[in-house]
């Protein structure tokens, strides 16, 4: 987690298990964006029957199990580096087992249950105890004042902006994404989705550009994914059709935008 988050740094950067427990609560939305817990963490810690689990709060629709399932396995394997005995106990996930099942007791190396109450970490007993420091303790603050300020800016983010981006990210790769497929994901007419931007200062269109172009800038910089897959990943026809819109967003070419970006 640390290696894609301000929060894992922070975490590694705590005094104690328990300690950086506190600021995955406090600062999980820096994260992941799991939709629908947006105004509170995304976990609790959950006493029963003499058991300590981690829950996760969000319900689970189909587009947050990646999410979820992402989290669990970095707060699973990632603390590993530097605990001496296995902190999760059992994973329970709500839905029912994929068909590779067996892949999550590889990764995991505890008890897997799915058609589980919750989706959610036993943790030891004793976990919030044990000592993390794994991170030098002066970045600590530092880093929380930097995680206050991240959160106060997404805060503070455009509401429909923001709401629109999620429901175009879960459509974006079927295939071109329009202004009617997201009202109606959203709820209400095309009309009230147009004024609700419109009072935002921007356009579906605009919206829609605007994450494509972050995105496939991303995409390129990580150089793990290939033009065909981020013009399906974008939701255009072809290769081509994404090419010239990279090209009219930077100015030059996706291929020649990774050999400049290469170092």
């Amino acid at each position: 987690m640390s290696d894609i988050s301000v929060v894992g740094l922070i975490m590694e950067a705590s005094s104690t298990m328990g300690e950086a427990f506190e600021q995955l609560q406090r600062y999980s939305r820096l994260a992941a964006d799991y939709g629908e817990i947006e105004a509170v963490s995304a976990f609790e810690l959950r006493e029963s029957f003499g058991r300590l689990f981690m829950r996760m709060r969000a319900k689970e629709p189909s587009a947050v199990r990646p999410l979820i399932e992402a989290a669990f396995v970095r707060l699973t394997c990632g603390p590993r580096r530097f605990l001496e005995e296995p902190h999760v106990l059992s994973v329970q996930f709500t839905y029912s087992a994929p068909q590779y099942r067996a892949e999550y007791d590889r990764i995991f190396r505890c008890p897997v249950r799915f058609d589980a109450p919750m989706n959610a970490l036993e943790l030891h007993p004793d976990v919030a105890s044990w000592t993390v420091s794994s991170n030098p303790q002066y970045a600590f603050s530092l880093l929380t004042r930097h995680a206050d300020t991240l959160l106060s800016s997404l805060k503070a983010r455009r509401e429909w902006r923001g709401k629109t981006e999620k429901a175009i990210l879960a459509r974006l790769h079927r295939g071109e994404v329009t202004i009617e497929d997201i009202s109606a994901d959203l709820g209400f007419s095309r009309q009230t989705l147009f004024r609700k931007l419109k009072n935002e200062d921007t356009s579906f269109s605009q919206v829609l550009d605007d994450l494509r172009r972050k995105m496939a800038r991303e995409f390129l910089l990580g150089r793990r994914t290939s033009v065909n897959e981020i013009a399906y990943l974008l939701g255009f026809s072809e290769a081509a059709s994404f090419s010239r819109a990279f090209k009219k967003w930077e100015g030059i070419s996706p291929s020649k935008f990774q050999k400049r970006n290469a170092s």
